[in-house]
C-alpha cells in the first residue's frame, strides 16, 4: 500500500524586459507585488497573467511605448517545501510574453525627474497583462474549402496538428462525405464551426490552450489519461478540521488511491445558493443537486483517514500580502456562477489542477447531497513574495456534473451521520473517524486520451 503525506510548495521567479533592440533589463523579484494567473476554461481559450510591479521611471517610460514590439520574459518555478519526493525546481511558467499597459508614460514627469536624481527609484506601481506569444500564433490558422470523405475527429486532429493536444474521445465521431467550411481565421473558430454541424459530445465542450498542452474535452467530469504518471483523481473534503490544523494548507498525496486530497476547513467555508462570493477565504457554494447529471458509478476517494497522515505543523492557512489590492484583484477574476463549488487554499502545487483530472467532492461536513463528480471551470493562482520565495494561493471553481450512484452515496451519508452523532455526543470529533479501504476500485467513467 502506498503512503499518504502532506505536501506544501514554494515558488521562485525571474522577470526580464526585452526591448525592441534585443536589450534585456532585469526586473528584480523584490519589485514584484504579485503575479496572478487566470485560467477561465469556460469563456477563454488561453491563460492570462497579471503582474503588479514597481518600476523605475526609465524602464516604465521605455516599456509603455514599446507595447507590441517589446517582450516580457517570465520564469516561475515550483519547489517542494515539504513532502517525500525531490525538491528540484520545476517550471510552472517559462517563456516570452506580449505585454499590455495602460498608463501614460508622461503622467508623472515631475516625479520622474526627482526619482532619477535620487538613483532612479522604482516608485511607479503598475499592472501589466501578459499573453504568451506562441499560444496566440498556435491558434491563428486559416481554414476554408471543401473536405471530402472524412470524419469529425480527423478534421479536428488536422486542425490542431501544430499543438500538443489532449482530446477526449468523441461521443459522436461522425463520418462526413462532404464538409464545406467558410473562411475562418483561428483553430478555435474552426472547432466551433465543426461542432455546430456535428456535435462532438453530449453537451458543451472545453477548448483550452494552456502553457504546455491544449485540451479538448466534454464537461462530463471523466478522466483523460495523458500518460504523464500523475495521479488520476482530485478529491475535496470539507469538514471541521479544528483537530487537524496541520492540514489547513497544502495537499495530501495519496499513492494508494492515486489521488490528491484537498482538505477544506468548514470554519472557512460559506454556503450560498444564489452566487459565488468573491472573498478569498475558503468558500463553498452550495450545489443544487438537480443541476447535476445522472448518477455515476465511480468509487469514491476515501478521505476519512486523516489521522494516518503526517501533517505540516508550520503550514500557513492564509498568505498575507503587503498589497491591499491583491485579494481584490484575484476575487474579480472569479466570475459569478451559481450551483458551483469554489475553494481557496494555500501552498498547493498549482500544476496538478488540469482539465483532464477527475474531480470529486468526497465529503461535506453537514450536507452529503453536495457530494458527487465535478469538472474544472476556473483556476486563479496568486503568487505573493514572502521572504525570499513566493507562496501560491489558489481559487478553484468547479461545477457539478453527476451524483454518485446510490451505493456510494450511502457510504457518504453514513460517514456524515457518524460524524454528526459524535458531535452531538461530545461536542467535537476527536479523531474517531472511520477509516475504510484506501484503494479506489471499479471506476467505469474513465476515457483514454489522444495525444498529438
Amino acid at each position: 500500500m502506498g503512503k499518504s503525506f502532506v505536501s506544501t510548495f514554494l515558488y521562485d521567479c525571474e522577470l526580464h524586459f526585452n526591448d525592441k533592440d534585443g536589450k534585456s533589463t532585469e526586473i528584480i523579484k523584490e519589485a514584484i507585488k504579485y503575479i496572478l494567473i487566470s485560467h477561465d476554461y469556460k469563456t477563454k481559450i488561453m491563460p492570462v497573467i497579471y503582474l503588479k510591479v514597481n518600476l523605475t521611471p526609465s524602464l516604465y517610460n521605455k516599456m509603455v511605448p514599446q507595447q507590441g514590439v517589446g517582450k516580457i520574459v517570465l520564469t516561475l518555478s515550483r519547489i517542494r517545501d515539504s513532502g517525500s519526493t525531490s525538491s528540484i525546481a520545476k517550471h510552472v511558467v517559462n517563456g516570452e510574453f506580449d505585454y499590455y499597459m495602460t498608463d501614460d508614460p508622461n503622467a508623472y514627469k515631475a516625479l520622474d525627474e526627482v526619482a532619477e536624481a535620487n538613483g532612479n527609484i522604482a516608485y511607479k506601481t503598475c499592472t501589466i497583462g501578459l499573453i504568451k506569444s506562441d499560444i496566440i500564433s498556435k491558434n491563428q490558422r486559416s481554414f476554408e474549402g471543401v473536405y471530402k470523405n472524412t470524419n469529425t475527429l480527423s478534421l479536428i486532429q488536422s486542425a490542431t496538428s501544430n499543438m500538443n493536444i489532449i482530446i477526449q474521445p468523441f461521443t459522436n465521431n461522425t463520418d462526413i462525405e462532404t464538409f464545406t467550411c467558410p473562411a475562418v481565421t483561428s483553430v478555435g473558430q474552426f472547432i466551433n464551426y465543426v461542432n455546430s454541424k456535428y456535435s462532438f459530445y453530449s453537451g458543451n465542450y472545453i477548448y483550452y490552450i494552456d502553457f504546455d498542452k491544449t485540451y479538448l474535452r466534454s464537461n462530463d467530469g471523466s478522466y483523460i489519461d495523458m500518460k504523464d504518471n500523475d495521479f488520476r483523481y482530485i478529491a475535496f473534503d470539507v469538514e471541521d478540521l479544528t483537530q487537524y490544523q496541520s492540514l489547513s494548507s497544502g495537499m495530501v498525496e495519496d499513492e494508494a488511491q492515486n489521488a490528491y486530497i484537498i482538505y477544506v476547513n468548514a470554519n472557512d467555508a460559506k454556503v450560498n445558493t444564489d452566487r459565488i462570493t468573491s472573498d478569498l477565504n475558503s468558500i463553498i457554494t452550495s450545489v443544487d443537486t438537480s443541476q447535476g447529471g445522472e448518477a455515476t458509478d465511480v468509487s469514491i476517494i476515501d478521505t476519512s483517514a486523516i489521522t494516518n497522515i503526517t501533517g505540516n505543523t508550520n503550514a500557513a492557512t492564509i498568505i498575507n500580502s503587503t498589497d491591499p489590492n491583491a485579494a481584490t484583484n484575484a476575487a474579480t477574476i472569479v466570475s459569478e456562477n451559481a450551483n458551483s463549488l469554489t475553494i481557496t487554499k494555500a501552498d498547493m502545487n498549482s500544476k496538478v489542477f488540469t482539465p483532464n483530472k477527475q474531480y470529486m467532492l468526497s465529503y461535506y461536513h453537514d450536507n452529503p447531497s453536495y457530494c458527487g463528480l465535478y469538472y474544472l471551470v476556473e483556476k486563479t493562482e496568486i503568487y505573493l513574495l514572502t521572504g525570499t520565495n513566493l507562496k501560491c494561493q489558489m481559487t478553484i471553481t468547479l461545477k457539478k456534473c453527476a451524483d454518485f450512484v446510490s451505493a456510494i452515496q450511502a457510504k457518504v451519508n453514513a460517514r456524515s451521520s457518524k460524524v454528526a452523532s459524535a458531535e452531538t455526543t461530545t461536542g467535537t470529533v476527536t479523531g474517531d473517524i472511520s477509516t475504510s479501504s484506501n484503494v479506489a476500485e471499479g471506476v467505469t467513467s474513465s476515457s483514454a486520451g489522444i495525444t498529438k
